[in-house]
């Protein structure tokens, strides 16, 4: 195995990097380290293992092997095989800033923390789970105090473990070495908002009429028309849209022409002979009645020759029935034989003798080698778009530093070509990282595994053993290609390092109970798939084996068949899955719950059909769309739109026929006003003014939370520059915020969303979608790439009639498909391994007529022979395992609370519902009240309220200095005198002046999870009693209340936000880890100068 660069040490003046260096990467700190200044490279070792001598430790932890690859079944515990991977790195004295975790989602990267961090807490506080942690690796401390010190280590190291993302990780890279890497200074990542405007902006460049390059413009639109000859498309935006997203990554690998049907594309065409179609339709003619065409077929025939002898893609027929008969001929020629076999002409049988199966052979090839020119000529075509697009995109985008998480791995890849940039990065992530543990590898691409591939390569030659690698992965749940996830890397990582790379299989399941892995087995494990899916198929056949249950003889799983049809708009498999959800009770079982489907359209619709027929709460794909589900939004929308376009009269009705109309009536030109304020002032105050005026704050809790995350995405959009209503409607249209779901709340996704999840109940449904069978070759054009899945070249696909007249295209065709039937069976399987304990696999009773297979097909073929059973609901399963009265009654280990607990209601954690505090004004004037829209009134005290907040904000003691201070910078202001005169009251002065001991919070932002979901907001002061043991023994959190009250209604302020103050300690409790008792509430007002104790009810 070769080496790609010299070991540090070996290259003289190497030894560290630079000071400059140094602040240019802050995550590679090791280097300062006191332990290692001043030493060599093997002092620097001796130092770094320095905590073996540690008390404790009876015998280091051996790695053995030092390089896995393991393939992990769905549910078959990769995570803890990956934390005790961790901890045997750990224990064995190497340091926790030499190690790398890498994987796909935050959520995975928090799971490996937190295992890793659990596992070495529990040994260091439980003699038991010690012992049992040196017996799972093989070797480590015995007791509890032998894990401290690797504990503290750990803790103190955290702000530099790398166990994060792959984009966050090249990320870093790139943010430490942009001047290798080819970068004129600093860049930022957009969001996904922020690179469509961009994508946008660049094609809006390239399509103006006035803008400068006219020949540039007219040269675009030369090569759309190339790029869809024979196609009659019109041309639209949303057409060049649609070719730079589905096209666009795939030039980033082949930006050359040449790939695009150009030299490299190995298709060759004979030149078409002038009349050989008329001559080769005259001979077909004279020999059809011989092979059975009657008088009436053959006058169909001479009618239909006009059209076909000339025919070219795109064409228009004079009547479907001559199409019909160009089909039906390419159809039936056996291409490689030079022959045709039967076919149909008018509903008539023809059999042609070899004579005529060579004229119609000969015509058939004409027609395939025309479409086989446009394919070429569309191929040409759409590379010239995208190579004018990428000119365009990279010089007003990335030059700019505008960039995206896809251009990271291609601008470190690019810096390969170059030699001596990469080999300088390689070279010190090389000695700065020692051990490498890849998650998810099945979804890497093969642009990640490029970056990491010579890093890879070190750890597994590594002559000295100090350096590893654990890969784990599961190629049956690459469902991710579509955005270059490439499961054959996994055999290749066989390949590549042989005997040095140690494999295992893990196939035992954790997760799912004992009848869906029966049933799972018998599906995704059925024998014979090849026969019907061919070289897809046989691929997963080879690499399947049987799963086995932690949890044998436990759960139930079904497949029912729905009837066809619906009632009163409802389909009948819709109103069936709402029935087994009904009767399954997963609210009063305390079980999580998941509908699965294919699509997003289908998602919407089951999730209303759903609303309607539960008494339960439904959540659509985990997210919330909060301009789409209240008025609020809806108005807010409307608002933009109106303001972007002056002449949608819908938009301005809509707002006119609102509580906002009289408002309207009144003010004049609302839209001039309302432009001079988003001029003057932003989209977000603009934006909040409109909604107070469509409806004032009040106790809806749904509508106020709204707003709160309305006026998050008003700011979003602000802070990346947007300005323009237009974009605004755009963005809040397509806006989604993730949503959790209540305990006992049906969630409704799709199997993409639900990857990595797992739901004690799971209804898997959708199980034909019309052209997307198993047998159906993926969209896009066919891609030729050489043994390590390099493009070679790329043209645009034939219909499937015309490929057999072009050997070439037999290879990546076949490809094509077998990849489509893999991600096909891939999407079965995790689907059906979501489920715990119960799966319903719901299906139609009529079967889809055509030649595609879906995914229905292959469930009843699997599942022929097993008996069914009448299910609780009064449907019929065709096939089942288990038993549904053998389902737990209860979710075992702590009880889920209901679904309907109330909400807590707690402020935006940004602090949105109460504005940020502003500087008060030297003269202490108030802020400029708003151009237009509000109550008066509202604004006022709106406004009182936040200068009130702001100064309390700022006195952590009122100690006579500090008052003295902002009395000065107050001034004559109302409300920063009465912020003040609260500060000294005497009936507050517990809050104010605490003793010295106690710790004093103000403005504590906070986010936690509580029993009720995740909960986040603002405490306004919070006071904290020490114990004196590094925890708190009591707390006291205050809430400032700026109503305008008297004093006999402070019991009343008190009750009113009884609720709020109790999520307040609730999750106060939480983040201090303290009994909610030792937590009191207390409401202050600052009109009366007085607080009250906030309690629960009695």
């Amino acid at each position: 195995m070769r080496n790609c660069w010299p070991r540090m040490g070996s290259m003289p003046g190497c030894a560290a990097p630079s000071r400059l260096e140094r602040s240019r990467m802050p995550w590679l700190q090791e280097w300062d380290e006191p332990a290692c200044r001043g030493k060599t490279n093997g002092d620097r070792r001796g130092a770094a293992r320095q905590i073996h001598r540690m008390p404790g430790v009876q015998r280091p932890v051996p790695i053995d092997p030092p390089h896995l690859l393991i393939t992990a079944s769905a549910g078959s515990g990769k995570t803890w095989r990956l934390s005790r991977r961790l901890a045997a790195l750990i224990l064995a004295g190497e340091p926790p800033e030499a190690l790398v975790a890498l994987t796909f989602t935050r959520k995975a990267a928090g799971e490996f923390f937190d295992a890793l961090l659990g596992l070495l807490a529990g040994a260091a506080g439980d003699p038991a789970a010690a012992r049992r942690l040196a017996a799972e690796l093989g070797g480590g401390p015995q007791s509890p105090e032998g894990y401290l010190p690797y504990l503290r280590r750990l803790a103190g190291e955290i702000h530099r473990l790398q166990f994060t993302t792959i984009d966050s990780f090249f990320h870093r890279i790139v943010a430490g070495f942009p001047l290798e890497l080819g970068l004129n200074g600093d860049f930022a990542l957009m969001d996904g908002f922020a690179a469509q405007r961009a994508q946008a902006s660049v094609l809006e460049e390239l399509l103006r009429r006035d803008a400068p390059g006219a020949q540039a413009r007219r040269q675009f639109l030369e090569n759309f028309k190339l790029a869809t000859y024979g196609q009659e498309q019109k041309f639209a935006a949303s057409e060049v849209v649609a070719f730079v997203d589905e096209l666009y990554p795939l030039y980033l690998d082949a930006p050359h022409r040449a790939a695009w049907a150009g030299e490299d594309c190995p298709l060759a065409l004979p030149k078409e002979k002038p009349g050989a179609a008329a001559a080769l339709w005259e001979e077909a003619g004279r020999l059809l009645p011989a092979a059975g065409a009657d008088e009436e077929r053959m006058e169909l025939w001479e009618e239909a020759g006009a059209y076909l002898r000339d025919w070219q893609p795109g064409a228009v027929p004079p009547a479907r029935i001559a199409e019909t008969i160009r089909e039906n001929i390419l159809e039936a020629v056996d291409a490689p034989e030079g022959s045709c076999g039967e076919f149909s002409l008018n509903r008539k049988k023809i059999r042609p003798d070899a004579a005529l199966g060579r004229a119609l052979h000969g015509l058939a090839a004409l027609w395939a080698g025309r479409v086989m020119r446009a394919c070429l000529q569309r191929t040409r075509g759409t590379a010239r778009i995208l190579e004018a697009y990428h000119a365009a995109y990279d010089e007003k985008v990335r030059r700019t530093g505008r960039l995206v998480f896809d251009d990271l791995p291609r601008i470190i890849g690019a810096a390969g070509e170059g030699g001596l940039a990469r080999l300088d990065v390689d070279y010190r992530l090389d000695a700065r990282f020692r051990h490498w543990l890849l998650d998810e590898f099945q979804d890497t691409s093969r642009t990640q595994w490029a970056v990491l591939e010579n890093l890879i390569d070190e750890a597994v030659q590594d002559p000295e053993g100090r350096r590893t690698f654990f890969c784990v992965g599961d190629r049956k749940q690459s469902i991710y290609a579509w955005r270059g996830g490439d499961h054959r890397l996994f055999d290749e990582l066989k390949g590549k390092y042989g005997a040095h790379l140690g494999t295992e299989s893990l196939r035992r399941t954790f997760r799912c109970s004992g009848a869906v892995v029966e049933m799972v087995n018998r599906i995704m494990g059925r024998k014979g798939l090849d026969g019907v899916l061919g070289a897809g198929a046989a691929a997963w056949e080879k690499g399947w084996e049987a799963h086995e249950s932690a949890r044998p003889g436990t759960g139930f799983a079904a497949y029912v068949e729905a009837e066809e049809g619906d009632t009163e708009g409802v389909p009948e498999r819709h109103r069936l899955i709402a029935e087994l959800i009904g009767d399954a009770h997963p609210a009063e079982r305390g079980w999580s719950c998941a509908v699965l489907v294919y699509s997003n359209d289908e998602a919407r619709a089951v999730a209303d059909v759903l609303r309607a027929a539960l008494r339960l709460p439904v959540v659509l794909e985990g997210e919330v769309r909060p301009a789409l589900d209240n008025t609020l939004g809806i108005g807010l929308l409307a608002w933009a739109r109106a303001l972007a376009h002056p002449a949608d009269t819908l938009a301005e009705g809509w707002m006119l026929a609102s509580a906002a109309g009289p408002w309207l009536r009144q003010a004049g030109d609302w839209r001039a006003r309302a432009l001079a304020a988003i001029h003057r002032r932003g989209l977000l105050e603009a934006g909040r003014e409109w909604m107070e005026v469509l409806v004032e704050k009040g106790d809806d809790r749904f509508l106020e939370r709204r707003r709160a995350e309305l006026l998050r995405a008003l700011r979003q959009f602000q802070e990346q520059g947007g300005r323009d209503p237009g974009e605004l409607e755009d963005f809040l249209r397509h806006h989604a915020l993730k949503a959790p779901a209540a305990p006992g709340s049906v969630q409704v996704m799709t199997i993409h969303k639900a990857k990595g999840l797992g739901f004690d109940l799971v209804v898997l449904t959708e199980l034909v979608r019309p052209n997307h069978g198993f047998n159906r070759r993926r969209e896009g054009p066919l891609v030729a790439r050489d043994g390590r899945g390099r493009v070679r070249w790329i043209c645009e696909a034939p219909p499937k009639a015309c490929l057999p007249f072009f050997p070439e295209l037999a290879g990546p065709a076949a490809e094509a498909e077998a990849e489509n039937v893999h991600e096909q069976l891939c999407l079965l399987y995790v689907g059906l391994t979501r489920a715990k304990e119960a799966l319903y696999v719901v299906g139609s009773q009529k079967m889809p007529a055509g030649t595609q297979i879906h995914a229905q097909h292959v469930v009843r073929q699997a599942l022929e022979g097993i008996s069914g059973t009448r299910l609780r609901c009064g449907a019929e399963a065709v096939a089942a395992f288990g038993s549904e009265e053998a389902l737990p009654a209860k979710k075992a280990g702590p009880a889920a609370r209901p679904w309907a607990v109330p909400e807590l209601d707690f402020p935006s954690p940004l602090g949105l519902e109460r504005a940020a505090h502003p500087p008060l004004s030297r003269g202490g004037e108030p802020a400029p009240g708003p151009a237009w829209g509000g109550s008066e009134a509202l604004r006022e005290a709106k406004a009182r309220g936040v200068k009130v907040h702001g100064v309390l904000a700022r006195i952590e003691r009122a100690v006579p200095a500090v008052l003295a201070a902002l009395e000065k910078e107050v001034g004559g202001d109302e409300a920063g005198r009465e912020a003040l005169a609260c500060a000294r009251a005497a009936a507050l002065k517990d809050i104010f002046l605490p003793p010295e001991d106690v710790v004093v919070w103000r403005e504590k932002a906070f986010q936690c999870v509580l029993e009720a979901g995740p909960a986040s907001g603002v405490l306004d002061r919070v006071l904290l009693w020490p114990d004196g043991a590094g925890g708190w023994r009591q707390a006291v959190v205050v809430d400032f209340k700026t109503d305008r009250i008297d004093p006999l209604e402070l019991p009343v302020l008190a009750e009113r936000h009884r609720e709020q103050m109790l999520g307040y300690r609730a999750a106060l409790a939480r983040l201090l880890d303290v009994d909610p008792l030792q937590v009191r509430c207390r409401v202050a007002s600052t009109v009366l100068r007085e607080a009250v104790e906030v309690r629960e009810k009695s």
